[in-house]
């Protein structure tokens, strides 16, 4: 659409960030555009936005900051499986790794547990895709960046509750 008509869930006026309302910038992390979503209950999710994580718990009316206080890096991708427990993959360029930040107290407080990727591989990953069998098992999915005729990708998984991630097998570079 040309000219179709933006919208955004997020209210003018709501108690949210304040930067929600300011213009649009040329950062990737900063463009005034939803990246991510998910809704864990009717009235209840997040939205991965300008670098920032917000919750809502009345339908998009109003939105908290959830965003981990000390996160250094893009973030490539963000799951909760209820609205204490959240997930982030984040590429820490201060370090060099790709680390998954879990926390089980709805944002307060983060743990962190670097993915083993090589050095040459953590400024191809572009995204990243949780699934979760229970609170101990799930899978973190990484899309490398390629070319149009191909999708590579690589797959850990976590038998601890996201405590260690081991490297598995994938045949392409989509969520699970």
């Amino acid at each position: 659409v040309a000219d179709g008509r933006v919208v955004s869930p997020f209210t003018p006026g709501a108690p949210a960030d304040q930067a929600l309302l300011q213009p649009a910038t040329t950062s990737r992390q900063s463009q005034q555009s939803i990246f991510d979503y998910q809704l864990i209950a009717p009235q209840q999710g997040w939205a991965w936005r300008d670098g920032r994580l917000y919750w809502t718990v009345d339908g998009g009316r109003s939105w908290l900051d959830r965003t981990p206080a000390n996160l250094a890096g893009d973030v490539l991708g963000v799951h909760y499986t209820s609205e204490q427990e959240g997930w982030l993959v984040v590429v820490n360029s201060g370090n060099e790794t790709l680390e998954v930040q879990h926390s089980r107290d709805g944002g307060k407080n983060w743990q962190v547990a670097v993915l083993g990727v090589g050095p040459g591989l953590i400024n191809a990953a572009e995204a990243a895709y949780f699934d979760f069998l229970d609170d101990k098992t799930g899978w973190v999915t990484l899309h490398l960046g390629s070319s149009s005729a191909f999708s590579l990708g690589m797959l850990f998984g976590t038998q601890d509750g996201g405590q260690t991630w081991q490297a598995r097998n994938l045949p392409v570079g989509e969520p699970v």
